[in-house]
């Protein structure tokens, strides 16, 4: 009986060490990532698209730039809506041109500022071409 106690909690032990280092690897690729000399690739669906729906695309935070919004605004729920607002240039110049109209406006009630590593990954997803990848 003792030596199942012993067991078990050496078990739990592991799983819990090994959960941890998961976590961290996690952390260190999104920091390689965040990094503007970083080689690694920024992908769209799991970096990119994340940053909008968080910023610009979040229904629950009144944020108006998604499928259905009340007015007519660009979509960013889809690659396609996003894309065509790189090419136009109108993602760079809200974003990083700090002017009157610049997104996410003061009035948003989702996040305020994008924060300098979303910034870092959007500038290297569109310095790759902005793939939809």
């Amino acid at each position: 009986m003792k030596s199942k106690v012993i067991s078990v909690t050496a078990l739990l032990a592991l799983l819990l060490l090994w959960s941890c280092a998961a976590h961290n690897i996690d952390e260190d690729v999104k920091l390689d990532l965040c990094d503007a000399n970083s080689t690694a690739v920024v992908s769209f669906q799991d970096t990119i698209f994340p940053i909008f729906t968080k910023y610009c695309s979040n229904n629950a935070n009144g944020d108006c730039h998604w499928t259905g919004a009340p007015t007519s605004k660009p979509d960013y729920m889809t690659y396609a809506g996003i894309k065509a607002k790189v090419d136009e240039g109108r993602i760079q110049a809200r974003l990083f041109d700090r002017n009157p109209s610049a997104m996410p406006p003061s009035y948003s009630s989702g996040p305020r500022d994008v924060s300098d590593c979303d910034k870092t990954l959007i500038t290297r997803w569109i310095a790759a071409g902005a793939p939809n990848n």
